[in-house]
């Protein structure tokens, strides 16, 4: 890595390059673009300004300061603080760059490396897909050569032999890296829990309902939560995935209600099949978690140690409450009763009765519905089909709404998405003096093998409205467009409409490919990122240790180490012939002359090789000689047979070795390297030998 002055190597620096730029790389979309840009900047900036040797002039500690001070004072103008996951990560990329500006020691650059495994472990802050951990993959390799490197200031064996050592080396760390987590004493939570910063952007469903909020999170294809089934899985017209509830209507916007939550939801009547079945969520920022109509037991949570408090509780309507926010992925187990139908042990119907003046038509039709129609059930099936034999149409790009929306949807534009029928629908039942309110979740998901995905444009709103004695789900965008419960929003949306990108179907092998990328992640999720403490007692008590103390699984975990390093250590001293050290050392000598740019064979022995390396490289002709000379009297002179002579023969021998420059110094070096240039001269060499 450096010379007998101290300063880095010029393969030492290519090394840190690429450790820098390979470390840099997995944060590119999580970072601003002007941060990744500018450590990218500032690390070929450096090899370029090395090169020429005015790197110190350019990179004095006094403009490396102002550079970080300048890069610190922009982050907090970016995102209002600096105490966060993704300002502090982007801090350390840049203050990591500006430390390889001006890195000139040894020290430095030990404090390099460390710094960027720290930057590559935060990638996991992120995300823990398989692709990220095969991301960190090149990084680890380059983090490796420059150890490697570092280790070995004189003798660098080039590229290739390089990687090939730190490959083999990462590849026999496998099995102690597999022995360790799965018997290591895991954390009672998830390892990869640190929340997404405030400022972070997440997709899912709002606190509040508003027309066109469903439809523009319906263009999203990101996943909201995966579900497993413990049996078949209800039909896809039963999938309806509850939500937020909205029973508050302002004349424009609907938002939830105070509400009690209950302890005992499974003493709630409750009609129709139980399904079980766990949900794995991802972050959304909110307190609600999402299940089948209708839940009949509270969550229990599977990923790390079933906590003795409750993961959440059920309000009032039928919410499920978590007792903090969702800020990271979650797993969770329950049951529900698959069915449009439940009571109520404590309903508060005047809330679902209250309304506005600011839709009078709406008010009008209602109350004209309820002079025709003395029977409740009557009343909404005569709703239903005015919406179904009305020229509404279902859309993804409704027209905007004035001061009075449910008017101008159900009279004058009557082109809207889920929410705009369930928002006029609930309106319209109140207005004929039946309690309702809107629901809002997920209707519907893709079955993945044995799993189903349920995206953000399976987002939906439907009403529930209260009919002999019991809460009855009402879909009016079933009415009018019944091919989206059975299908999906493509299918409902009109032929001359165009279909977003995320709902469009792709082709046969593009869909198949989908598919597999998710269940792999999925799978790398469920048995990698999510094994914990429980899952661990649980393979302890597999193999007849339910409670294992830790002295045994120590003693465990050192014995199977003890026996992959026996493993490691002996096969291949079974496997290879015994020779003796000058016949290692020479076997280097020849290895390095190679690398260099010498046809060597079989038949060139110590003075043949001598000969023809002093013809290339006649500088070092001394050293050639005492390397030849201290070969033969290590292994075929008279001296040999005494092991103190032969040992002080191998002794010069390795002096002398050490002594010779590298590899890439006299390739550098070579006659054919200065006249045709180093790729065209690389390339002959290839041909030739």
């Amino acid at each position: 890595m450096k010379n007998s002055g101290g300063l880095i190597t010029r393969a030492g620096l290519y090394w840190l390059t690429a450790l820098m730029l390979l470390t840099q790389l997995p944060h590119v979309f999580n970072l601003p673009w002007w941060i990744s840009l500018s450590s990218v900047a500032l690390v070929l900036a450096k090899l370029a300004l090395h090169r020429h040797g005015s790197d110190r002039r350019w990179f004095r500690p006094a403009v490396v300061v102002a550079l970080a001070l300048l890069g610190a004072f922009l982050l907090h103008w970016q995102y209002g603080y600096l105490l966060g996951r993704d300002p502090c990560v982007a801090l350390l990329s840049l203050l990591m760059a500006l430390k390889f500006s001006e890195t000139r020691q040894r020290r430095d650059v030990t404090l390099l490396i460390c710094l960027a495994g720290f930057l590559l472990f935060t990638r996991f802050f992120y995300s823990q897909s398989p692709l990220t951990a095969a991301l960190t993959l090149p990084a680890l390799l380059a983090m490796g050569g420059c150890l490697y490197v570092l280790r070995d200031q004189t003798d660098y064996p080039g590229l290739r032999a390089v990687l090939l050592l730190v490959g083999k080396l990462l590849i026999q760390g496998i099995p102690l890296a597999a022995i360790l987590f799965v018997l290591f004493p895991r954390l009672t939570g998830p390892l990869w829990s640190l929340p997404a910063d405030a400022g972070t952007a997440l997709s899912g469903l709002s606190d509040s309902l508003a027309p066109g909020m469903v439809s523009q999170l319906s263009r999203s294809g990101e996943v909201a939560f995966r579900v497993e089934f413990d049996d078949a899985p209800p039909a896809q017209a039963d999938l309806y995935w509850r939500g937020p509830v909205f029973e508050v209507f302002d004349g424009h916007r609907w938002s939830g209600a105070q509400q009690n939550l209950l302890t005992e939801p499974q003493t709630v009547p409750a009609q129709g099949e139980l399904s079980h079945y766990t949900v794995t969520l991802e972050a959304h920022r909110q307190r609600w978690l999402f299940a089948l109509d209708q839940a009949v037991t509270l969550p229990q949570q599977l990923h790390g140690a079933v906590s003795q408090a409750p993961l959440a509780r059920l309000s009032q309507s039928r919410q499920l409450l978590a007792t903090r926010t969702v800020d990271s992925a979650i797993r969770y187990r329950l049951s529900s009763a698959v069915s449009d139908r439940f009571g109520d042990l404590q309903p508060a119907l005047q809330r679902n009765l209250q309304l506005n003046d600011n839709n009078p038509a709406t008010l009008a039709l209602g109350r004209r519905l309820r002079a025709e129609h003395a029977d409740d059930s009557e009343l909404v099936g005569a709703a239903l089909r005015y919406f179904r034999e009305q020229p509404f149409f279902y859309t993804l790009r409704p027209d905007l709404l004035g001061d009075a929306p449910v008017d101008e949807f159900l009279f004058r534009t009557r082109r809207g998405f889920c929410e705009h029928y369930a928002s006029a629908f609930s309106y319209l039942m109140r207005a004929a003096g039946i309690p309702a309110r809107v629901v809002t979740g997920y209707q519907g998901g893709e079955m993945n093998g044995d799993y189903l995905i349920v995206r953000q444009s399976n987002a939906h709103a439907w009403s529930e409205v209260w009919l002999n004695n019991h809460w009855q789900r009402i879909d009016p965008t079933a009415a009018v467009a019944p091919s989206r419960i059975e299908s999906g929003p493509a299918a409902a949306l009109a032929h001359d409409e165009p279909v977003p990108s995320v709902l469009r179907p792709l082709n046969g092998w593009m869909h198949s490919l989908q598919l597999g990328a998710d269940a792999l992640n999925y799978r790398w999720r469920r048995y990698v990122v999510d094994f914990g403490a429980e899952r661990q007692r649980s393979l302890f008590e597999f193999a007849g240790f339910p409670s294992p103390q830790p002295w045994q699984v120590l003693s465990v975990i050192l014995l199977l180490a003890g026996l992959w390093a026996l493993v490691i250590l002996k096969l291949p001293a079974l496997r290879l012939p015994r020779t003796h050290d000058a016949a290692t050392l020479w076997a280097r000598y020849r290895t390095r002359l190679k690398s260099a740019g010498l046809a060597l064979g079989k038949q060139h022995g110590p003075n043949g090789v001598c000969e023809m390396a002093t013809e290339i490289w006649p500088r070092h002709r001394q050293h050639f000689a005492a390397i030849s000379q201290a070969y033969i009297q290590a292994r075929y002179s008279a001296d040999s047979r005494d092991p103190a002579l032969r040992r002080e023969a191998e002794r010069r021998l390795r002096e002398a070795l050490r002594a010779l420059p590298s590899a890439y110094q006299l390739r550098r070096s070579h006659p054919a390297h200065a006249t045709t240039g180093h790729v065209l001269w690389r390339f002959q060499h290839w041909l030739t030998h």
